[in-house]
C-alpha cells in the first residue's frame, strides 16, 4: 500500500478518535459533572474542580455539593471563589445540619472537637480581608458567632447590635484576627478590637478572650511585637 494513502488513514483515524475523546469529554462535562469535578480534584486541579462541581450543585440543590464547591475554592486558594461559594453554603438552608453533621464525624474518627461553621466563615472573612473588605470580612466573622447578625449590616463606627456570648477555640474572629496581625494592620485591628469588647464569656473563654484583646489592641496602637 502506497505510504501516503498509509500516512492519510492514520491521520483521519487520528483525528476520528480526538474528535470523538472531544465528544466524549463535552458529554461528560455536562452530563456527569461530579465525575468531572473528581478528576480535577484527584489531580489537583482544583480551581477547574470547582466549575464542574458547581454545575453539579445547580442540578441537586445538595449541601453536600455547596460544600465541596466551598471546599475546592479554599483548596484553589481562589479569594473570589471562596467568597462566591461559601456564602452560597453558609446562606443554603440546611448549612447549620451539615455543620452539624460535619462535627460529629471529627470527633468520632479523629476524636477532634471541630467547628466545620467557625472553619468556613473564617475562610470567607479572610477571604475578603485579602481583597481589600476589611468591612464584610469584620461583618461574617460576627455573624460567625451570632448567627441572628446580619452579616452585611457591619459598620465599622461600632454601631451594631449582636449578641455573642463564647469566645470558643479557632472561631472565626480568630482567624480573621491571624491574618491582621501578621499584616500589622492597626486599622483592621481597631474594628476586631471593638467587637472583641462586646463580647461576654466565662471561665477559659473569658480567658482566651483577654489575652487575645490584650494582643489586638496593641496591634492597633502599633505596639505589637512579634
Amino acid at each position: 500500500m502506497n505510504k501516503n494513502v498509509i500516512t492519510k488513514i492514520i491521520l483521519i483515524t487520528l483525528g476520528f478518535i480526538i474528535a470523538l475523546a472531544i465528544v466524549v469529554f463535552a458529554v461528560l462535562s455536562l452530563a456527569a459533572p461530579g465525575v468531572m469535578a473528581g478528576w480535577c480534584e484527584e489531580t489537583g486541579n482544583y480551581s477547574l474542580a470547582v466549575s464542574y462541581a458547581s454545575l453539579h450543585y445547580k442540578y441537586t440543590g445538595n449541601v453536600k455539593q455547596a460544600a465541596r464547591c466551598a471546599q475546592d475554592s479554599i483548596l484553589a486558594e481562589n479569594n473570589k471563589y471562596i467568597i462566591k461559594y461559601g456564602e452560597q453554603l453558609i446562606d443554603h438552608t440546611d448549612f447549620d445540619s451539615y455543620c452539624t453533621e460535619q462535627d460529629e464525624y471529627y470527633l468520632s474518627e479523629y476524636n477532634v472537637d471541630y467547628s466545620y461553621r467557625q472553619f468556613i466563615y473564617g475562610e470567607v472573612s479572610v477571604a475578603y480581608y485579602s481583597k481589600g473588605d476589611t468591612q464584610s470580612a469584620v461583618g461574617c466573622a460576627i455573624q460567625a458567632l451570632d448567627a441572628s447578625f446580619d452579616r452585611s449590616s457591619y459598620q465599622t463606627d461600632g454601631s451594631n447590635s449582636y449578641s455573642i456570648n463564647s469566645f470558643p477555640d479557632s472561631n472565626a474572629l480568630i482567624t480573621l484576627s491571624l491574618k491582621v496581625i501578621n499584616n500589622s494592620d492597626d486599622g483592621a485591628a481597631s474594628y476586631i478590637l471593638q467587637v472583641l469588647e462586646n463580647i461576654s464569656a466565662e471561665g477559659e473563654d473569658l480567658v482566651k478572650l483577654e489575652q487575645f484583646t490584650a494582643i489586638i489592641n496593641s496591634v492597633a496602637q502599633g505596639t505589637y511585637t512579634n
